[in-house]
């Protein structure tokens, strides 16, 4: 007989994965503390196990599946251990829940999903406090959400469900799937998939084929548990794409598997190529999921029509959400019902029922964006089922190769752990010849459960049981979370165990430890585990590479110590001014000088040649030229400076370097770098010109908050970013717009305080458009740029405010440059979709959410000003120390993925 499970989720066609089901077959099995359930043909047995092995003497509980009713009862589609006392299972007709009482026994009640004799494909069941809710695939392809009373007594009868919500297929959705599901604070999620149109596009487009395009998707649907209403009108769904910090260009359509991980809950998916091997592991906070769903929910209880009609020239969220009525038609985002008492939350729709008007099922089409953890090729073989064990920093998956052996294997990430760059990732553990049945994970005895000759083994995840053997233990390279050594106790014996371990029974004399390398007497050394479907990793720097890498650098080392460096040395003739002779700075003058002269003559911004002393070597580049340090002498004495000459005689450079000084001119603010003055001569005009700004000792606050040797606390990230607000509210209050803001152009004095410069961009806004085009075409920093800018070219004070709060996640990851290696056209398109810098782990996450998204709203109108983000900053930084005094104090580690990155690229301010 034929066991069809539905493990994996197919763009094209309704996945299914077939596994000969004999009379002892193991169909699923499932585990929870020291219980595990086990379902073969005929019965579902649930045993006890002590962390290592299984109690099959006797089972705790015997179900038999031939008194469920199930019209086959090999065909079984789910099964999880809810409780200790709780168990679900579902066939092709029915769900059911069974009773696991104290004395052995057992009842399980049956809900049948349809009185029309429907059969389920496949199946994810979701047991809450009162109510049963089951989402399913039928065997045509149609997909619906339903929902039980839980019966308080022991019927015998059928119970059919209360509430039903259904998404059919036809002309707007196709080949739907299920991937996974789970529940947190009083909602259930399901994470399907399915072809689906652009619905917002359809409805405001007239774009051919917009209303039959098919794409990809895949989606999270939440239905609250306390949802009374007859379709389940809470329903809500959102959908979820998939990118790298580095922003590589992730295109998949096949969904693989996906898992739900309850310790720092987070959904893992992996989506795949139809076309190629490769595959992509992309994980999702629950925090980030549970605020989209909360804004989608307010956005469109608070829209008007005004709204809904600027939705033609416009991509802002509520154009990307639309909701349906009772006869299934679309409309953009609307308001439950037209009332003035509509509902405030979500779960609270009964009430409003008898309305006529009420819109709901609300979808969104711009995608939550994911954080690419892993990309790889699967060489042929199929996922059966991943595993995210956050501990670790490791996926365990479950591979089928093509001729049909599988294989348990535990993948690690690179050392920057979530954040990391995928194109590096290596197995580091194996099990091969298994079953194909999917994994399980327990994370009270933390361990893996796999399918092994139709018999459940126990994997724990610890070095001891992980590595029988020297030579299978992860080098420190691989910066494996365990930390495994090997402790050789005698010619032929050994164990390995956690670094430093003071656990009984793993204790070793510090003579007979191993780190990174073997006893030379392999005797103890287990042969390794023989190959079971391996994957081909993706290595960003392989072998090769790196020789050729070695190589490059050489031939420029040696072309650095050939190169005849210019000398500064003293201009006889322009008493007291150090330049660089080999600079052709006879190239410079005429008319670009006239406007210095117009400018700054008569102005006591101006400096003379005989009152600066620059030193004869750069102690840096700017954007024109190098910069050098120096000494200014005043009437109030002597004065440390860094002196800008330029390089670029270009009219555009010249242009950026007189706007430069004619705004840093007209600024006086302990938050922006003083500006000295400027030193030109009217009658030579081949002198260099030198803008001359205060000298900041501890440079720019990139390279400061990328030095891991600088401990720097939370609290004092926070304090740099309140510095900035305050600059910021201080320069457009002077009606300038900045237009480069970003940590690289903050610097620090000599007390770690920030003040804003690098003005070469800077434009004086137009007072009654509050804004201006672009009309040059000297490039700009991605990094920076608002979604109009990008678009448009149109730049304001809010284009400012965009680029702050870039700035802010800057700070946040310790100077890892955003949107690093992606092009303006790749850019605009994903900040249209939607998209924004992603909120990482180790945030507190109002600094993301009040602070740093505000910022990125598409619309200027709708992101604050400076003066309301400096306020805003304030406030979150008082909340933060009256309730995490603590974490505020705590240095404030570089992030793993960080790390890496300077290793990687020193340049990356």
């Amino acid at each position: 007989m034929t066991l069809k499970l539905c493990l994996l989720a197919s763009w094209t066609t309704l996945c299914t994965v077939s596994i000969l089901a004999s009379a002892g077959r193991i169909q699923r099995f499932d585990a929870l503390g020291d219980l595990v359930a086990i379902a073969r043909s005929d019965s579902i047995g649930v045993y006890r196990h002590n962390g290592t092995n299984i109690d099959f003497s006797t089972s705790r509980y015997e179900i038999p599946l031939s008194n469920s009713s199930l019209e086959s009862a090999d065909r079984l589609l789910h099964l999880k251990i809810v409780t200790k006392a709780k168990l679900t299972y579902c066939g092709e007709d029915a769900c059911w829940l069974c009773s696991l009482k104290p004395n052995g026994t057992h009842h399980c009640q049956g809900y049948y999903v349809s009185r029309s004799g429907r059969k389920m494909a496949s199946v994810e069941c979701v047991l809450g406090d009162a109510y049963l809710t089951v989402r399913f695939v039928d065997t045509k392809g149609n997909a619906s959400t339903v929902k039980f009373a839980i019966s308080e007594e022991e019927n015998t009868g059928p119970i059919y469900p209360r509430q039903q919500a259904d998404d059919m297929e036809g002309t707007r959705i196709r080949n739907q799937a299920l991937l996974t599901s789970f529940r947190d604070n009083s909602f259930t999620y399901f994470v399907v998939s399915a072809d689906r149109i652009d619905e917002p596009a359809c409805l405001t487009t007239s774009r051919p084929n917009a209303c039959t395009d098919f794409k990809k998707s895949v989606r999270i649907a939440r239905v609250c548990d306390d949802d009374q209403t007859e379709l389940l009108e809470s329903k809500v769904e959102i959908s979820l794409t998939c990118d790298s910090r580095y922003h590589d260009t992730v295109v998949w359509d096949t969904v693989l598997a996906a898992h739900y991980r309850e310790y720092k809950a987070a959904v893992t998916v992996v989506v795949g190529s139809s076309s190629s091997d490769s595959a992509w592991i992309c994980t999702y906070q629950l925090d980030d999921i549970v605020n989209l769903f909360e804004r989608v929910w307010n956005i469109c209880q608070n829209v008007t029509t005004s709204d809904r009609e600027k939705c033609r020239n416009s991509i802002s969220l509520e154009c990307r959400i639309t909701s349906r009525n009772s006869s299934g038609d679309y409309a953009l985002c609307r308001k439950y019902v037209d009332s003035a008492t509509y509902p405030s939350e979500v779960c609270t729709l009964k009430q409003f029922e008898s309305y006529s008007n009420r819109r709901y099922w609300l979808e969104v089409f711009a995608p939550l964006l994911g954080d690419l953890m892993m990309s790889l090729h699967l060489n042929g073989s199929k996922l059966i089922s991943i595993i995210n064990h956050k501990a670790t920093r490791s996926m365990f998956m479950l591979l089928r190769a093509s001729n049909g052996s599988s294989a348990v294997e535990r993948i690690m990430g690179d050392e920057f752990g979530d954040l990391g760059d995928p194109t590096y990732s290596s197995v580091v553990w194996s099990a091969a010849r298994v079953d194909a049945v999917p994994l399980v994970f327990d994370s009270s005895s933390n361990a893996i459960f796999y399918c092994r000759s139709d018999s459940v083994e126990i994997q724990p995840i610890t070095c001891n049981s992980l590595y029988k053997a020297c030579t299978q233990i992860p080098s420190t390279k691989e910066r494996d979370p365990l930390k495994c050594e090997w402790c050789q106790l005698s010619e032929t014996k050994g164990f390995s165990r956690p670094k430093k371990s003071n656990e009984p029974g793993l204790s070793c004399p510090d003579s007979n430890i191993f780190v990174d390398k073997c006893p030379e007497d392999s005797k103890n050394a287990a042969q390794p585990a023989e190959e079971g479907p391996a994957i081909k990793i993706a290595i960003s720097v392989g072998g090769t590479a790196a020789i050729v890498v070695l190589l490059v650098m050489a031939y420029f080392l040696w072309r650095w110590k050939k190169k005849p460096h210019a000398e500064a040395i003293e201009d006889r003739n322009y008493p007291g001014c150090l330049v660089d002779q080999s600079l052709p700075y006879e190239t410079f003058g005429g008319a670009y000088s006239d406007a210095y002269r117009l400018l700054f003559e008569s102005s006591d911004k101006r400096i003379n040649y005989d009152d600066l002393v620059m030193e004869s070597n750069p102690i840096g580049e700017g954007r024109y030229g190098q910069v050098y340090r120096g000494i200014y002498k005043s009437r109030g004495g002597q004065t440390i400076v860094a002196c800008k000459t330029i390089s670029d005689w270009s009219a555009s450079g010249t242009e950026d370097f007189l706007r430069e000084a004619r705004a840093m001119s007209v600024l006086d603010h302990p938050r922006v770098l003083e500006f000295i003055g400027i030193c030109f001569d009217r009658e030579l005009p081949s002198r260099p010109t030198v803008l001359v700004t205060r000298y900041m000792i501890h440079g720019d606050l990139c390279q400061y908050v990328k030095d891991t040797n600088n401990l720097i606390t939370l609290g004092q990230l926070l304090g740099f970013g309140l510095e900035v607000a305050e600059g910021m509210e201080y320069i457009h209050s002077k009606n300038v717009i900045h237009r480069d803001l970003a940590s690289r152009n903050c610097m620090l004095d000599d007390d770690l305080h920030v003040c804003v410069a690098d003005f070469g961009l800077s434009r004086f806004a137009n007072e009654e458009e509050a804004g201006y085009q672009v009309r040059n075409s000297r490039p700009l920093p991605l990094s920076t740029l608002s979604i109009e800018a990008l678009a448009e070219g149109h730049f304001s004070t809010k284009s400012d405010v965009w680029a702050f709060g870039n700035l802010l996640w800057e700070l946040m990851t310790r100077g890892f440059p955003p949107w690093k290696g992606v092009s303006q056209e790749d850019l605009l398109l994903r900040l249209r979709r939607g998209e924004r810098l992603p909120l990482q782990e180790y945030w507190p996450s109002l600094i993301y959410h009040r602070l740093m998204l505000p910022c990125w709203e598409e619309s200027p109108e709708d992101r604050p000003t400076s003066s309301e983000i400096l306020a805003e900053m304030g406030s979150v930084l008082e909340e933060l120390k009256g309730r995490q005094q603590a974490l505020i104090d705590t240095n404030y580690e570089v992030p793993n993925f960080r790390r890496f990155a300077d290793h990687s690229d020193s340049s990356s301010c």
